[in-house]
């Protein structure tokens, strides 16, 4: 069963009309500047979670979030990587324009959420949609290696959100969802995908195309809170990490299991696959962590 929210159209419709729309035009590009000029004053101030863990990560390993909180640096990212995290930025500052733009009001692009006293984190901001107010993340995807070949389509990233859903393809992100929720008054998240390209024959496609999502770059979606995981999954793992962090260690490695939503142990620092391929349920966290090395040094 595929999933579609229509603000996805909306914005395909905002977008696609404004190369014949000054007027529209002109409000997005003065809304995009204002936007930019906060992000701008973001990125130029030193980003800090008050001393606790942030909740970007809360679906990730419990023990390299341990190991940057007791001051232990990572291995540098390379410039390729840096780029990625500036589009990200970008795309970020993109939808929230477009979304005052189409008349949906977002109250400040940082607003602080907590779980106290382990986790503290900045929201993307609070919007305001069809008279409901919601926690707003932003995020971007790629197409990854998504196509047609023949007649069928192959969907890796972008293309397969509307099939589960964030929490079906990007636990991660639903698991940042839910612990916004848990340490804020309010008790729902906007979800707003941006892709980062396009590959143009997902336009014939039914899911993707005009009579499905309506839109090959937006991917909108509400993720409702679910208080009982939260409190037995999300809350228990990075207690315990923190208490860990109290202790001056870094504790267990704890990863979010992307096919039971549970909290499992990985081997720590390990670049085998197996069993730590099995804990994530995915893919080997150990293979794309910047404190692996760190990590083995460490008690």
């Amino acid at each position: 069963m595929a999933n579609y929210h229509p603000l996805a159209r909306e914005l395909e419709s905002l977008w696609q009309g404004m190369q014949d729309d000054p007027e529209v035009n002109a409000r997005f590009l003065k809304e995009f500047a204002m936007r930019l000029g906060v992000k701008h004053d973001e990125l130029q101030s030193e980003h800090s979670n008050n001393g606790r863990f942030g909740m970007s990560k809360a679906g990730g390993c419990t023990r390299a979030a341990a190991l940057r909180l007791l001051g232990h640096k990572p291995e540098p990212f390379t410039g390729s990587t840096k780029v990625t995290f500036f589009i990200g930025h970008l795309c970020e500052v993109l939808a929230i324009a477009s979304l005052e733009t189409l008349g949906y009001p977002v109250d400040g692009t940082q607003s602080a959420v907590a779980i106290d006293p382990m986790m503290h984190s900045y929201s993307d901001g609070i919007v305001t949609y069809k008279d409901n107010r919601s926690i707003l993340s932003v995020k971007s995807a790629a197409y990854k290696m998504s196509g047609k070949r023949g007649k069928v389509f192959t969907r890796r990233g972008f293309a397969e959100l509307p099939f589960g859903g964030a929490k079906k393809v990007q636990p991660g992100w639903w698991a940042q969802a839910q612990a916004e929720m848990h340490g804020s008054d309010v008790k729902n998240v906007l979800l707003i995908v941006v892709s980062k390209d396009i590959v143009k024959a997902f336009e014939q496609d039914e899911y993707l195309g005009p009579a499905g999502n309506g839109s090959l770059t937006f991917y909108c979606e509400e993720i409702p809170y679910e208080r009982d995981w939260c409190e037995k999954n999300l809350v228990p793992a990075w207690e315990a990490s923190w208490r860990a962090v109290q202790r001056g260690t870094a504790g267990p490695a704890l990863v979010l299991n992307n096919e039971s939503l549970r909290f499992m142990p990985l081997q720590r620092a390990s670049t085998e696959v197996f069993p730590n391929k099995n804990a994530s349920g995915s893919y080997n966290f150990c293979s794309y962590c910047d404190y692996v090395k760190v990590c083995g040094e460490v008690a």
